[in-house]
Order: structure tokens, then sequence, then C-alpha cells
């Protein structure tokens, strides 16, 4: 008799961006250990839990591919494809880290992510040159293989000590901010409307200046220059208009998607927090100690709220936004 055990099935790769919020989270509890006096062990068992998850991730991932077809056909995925970007992205800021305390080990991990993910974002420009996508495809999470692996390459580098290479890749991931960003505010603009489950990848369209300004400031160091000032702006402008957004997520059935938002919202605390010990004061202390803690409640309601998905089909979120 036939069984009728239902076959495994892969992890979508968007299921990456819960080490990467993960991951995001640990490096705002570690900003804020110098800046606000936060407990290091906090930061510590962040990056210990980011790298756990994303290890974890990764070998679930791993443990039902077939043969190396099943990669490249979810590499190839319209709508999920440029999550993949998250492996080595992630991977890169756990090097960065590990290389506070193993030098060596971290800095050649650092470098491998960075090959990983430039061969990635190669391999993703020219498939973009060459390979027409229906607009509904199109989301927040194209910014991901180029613009975020630059910037966060661009801020491990930097960490390690390599400020040159790290400055080139800031360029890289500004141009590709610039260009890709331009197309998908023509895609949001135009149509159709994004599905429910893409919309929190509409965060992931305004992390690039908090991204990029916390790979400034390990380039050039803590100091408030133009480039920083020019993001900030950036970053207002980009995140003012979630606050009109708000009702619309309330409605949104919770997906595993919804991880979209931790990056962004990590980020955005980190180089808050950041710019705010430049002038040190009684408000800048509170205003820190408040975008930490928004932070931290965000990413773990959303951890929380993940939970309550582990009994569905690994894939069933991903049924939802595949393009027309």
């Amino acid at each position: 008799m036939a069984s009728t055990t239902p076959v495994p099935t892969r992890l979508p790769l968007n299921t990456l961006g819960i080490g990467f919020g993960l991951s995001g989270l640990a490096g705002t509890w570690t900003a804020a250990g110098p800046a606000l006096g936060a407990p290091p062990a906090v930061g510590e068992a962040l990056w210990v839990t980011a790298a756990a998850v994303w290890a974890g991730t990764l070998a679930r991932y791993g443990a039902r591919v077939a043969r190396l077809g099943d990669i490249a056909e979810d590499l190839r995925h319209p709508v999920l494809g440029p999550f993949a970007a998250l492996a080595p992205t992630t991977g890169s800021l756990l090097a960065a880290h590990l290389a506070t305390y193993l030098p060596g080990a971290g800095t050649a991990l650092v470098w491998t992510m960075l090959a990983i993910a430039a061969a990635f974002g190669a391999w993703f420009v020219a498939s973009m040159l060459t390979t027409p996508r229906q607009p509904v495809a199109l989301h927040g999470g194209y910014l991901l293989p180029t613009v975020a692996a630059s910037l966060v390459a661009a801020q491990s580098l930097a960490t390690i000590g390599h400020r040159a290479a790290a400055t080139a890749l800031f360029s890289v991931g500004i141009l590709f901010w610039l260009l890709i960003g331009a197309v998908l505010l023509v895609r949001f603009a135009t149509g159709p409307e994004l599905p429910g489950p893409l919309m929190p990848t509409l965060a992931i369209f305004s992390a690039p200046p908090a991204v990029a300004g916390n790979a400034w400031w390990a380039i050039a160091g803590p100091h408030l220059n133009t480039v920083h000032e020019v993001l900030l702006g950036a970053l207002a402008a980009l995140l003012l208009p979630h606050l009109f957004l708000l009702r619309r997520y309330a409605h949104i059935p919770f997906v595993i998607g919804f991880w979209a938002f931790t990056f962004t919202t990590a980020a955005s605390a980190t180089y808050g927090v950041r710019l705010l010990t430049l002038t040190p004061s009684a408000p800048h202390t509170t205003l820190g100690w408040l975008a930490v803690t928004l932070a931290t409640a965000i990413i773990g309601g959303i951890a929380v709220r993940s939970l309550g998905l582990v009994h569905l089909p690994r894939r069933r979120h991903a049924e939802h936004v595949q393009p027309a």
C-alpha cells in the first residue's frame, strides 16, 4: 500500500530572515554597551542565539536538498530567490563579531562570506539583465543581494581593519540602492498591489540608510559628518511613511515574512544609538534606551508570534506570493 506520509519540503528562503533579524538585534545591544551602559552579556547571548538559528536554518534547508537542481530552482524563484542573499550576509555579521575573539577565524570567514555574497550578487544582477520578471514578483527583498549584502560586507570589512575594501563595497551598495530602489518605487506606485504576505518587505525598502550609516560608522569612525547627515535625513524620509501603514500591517495575517521588519528595526535602532552618543546628554540617553527597547519589543513580539507557525506546513506561506 502506498504511503500517505507527506514528503518533507525545503524551508522557504525567507526563513533566513530570522537569523538576520536576530543578528541585527545582537548588534543593537552590542552598540548599546559602550553607548548606554547596557550589559554586554545580553548582546553576547543574542549573538550566540543568532548564530545557532542561522546555522540551524541552513542545516534544515540542506537536509531536504536532494540534488543541486533543487538549490538552483530556489535561487531562480522570482519571489523567494533574493532572500538567499541572507545566508552569506548574516554570516558576514556573525564572522565580524567572531573576529573580536578569534581574529584569524573571524577574518577568514568574513572574506569567505564576501566571496559567496559577491558571486550570488553578480549572478542575480546578470539574471535581472537577461530574464524579464512580472511586476508582481518584485518586492523590497530585491535590495538584499546587492544593497544589503554590499553594505553589511563593508561594515564587516571595516570592523576587521580593511577600510579601503570596505569603502569600495560601500559605493557598490549605494549604487544599487539608487538603481534598484528607483525600479521598486515605480513598481509600488504603478502596481499591481503587493500581496499581503509581501507587505512586510516594504520595511526592507526603508533599510538602506540605516545599514549604510552603520557601515560608514565602521569605516570612518564615530564622527558626525556630511555622510551621516545625508543618511539620517534619508532614513527619516523612508521610515515616516510606515506610520501611515501601521493599520494595514495590523490587518495582514501573520506569516514568517514579518521577519522582514526585524533587521530594518534593529539597524535603525543601532544607527540611532550611535548618533545619539556623539552628543551625550540625559535626553539622548533616554532616547537611546527607547530605541533599544522598541527594537527589542518589536523583534521579540515577532519571534513569539512565529512560534505559532511551527505547526503549519513549511511552505504554506510561500504559496500565496507566487507571481500571477
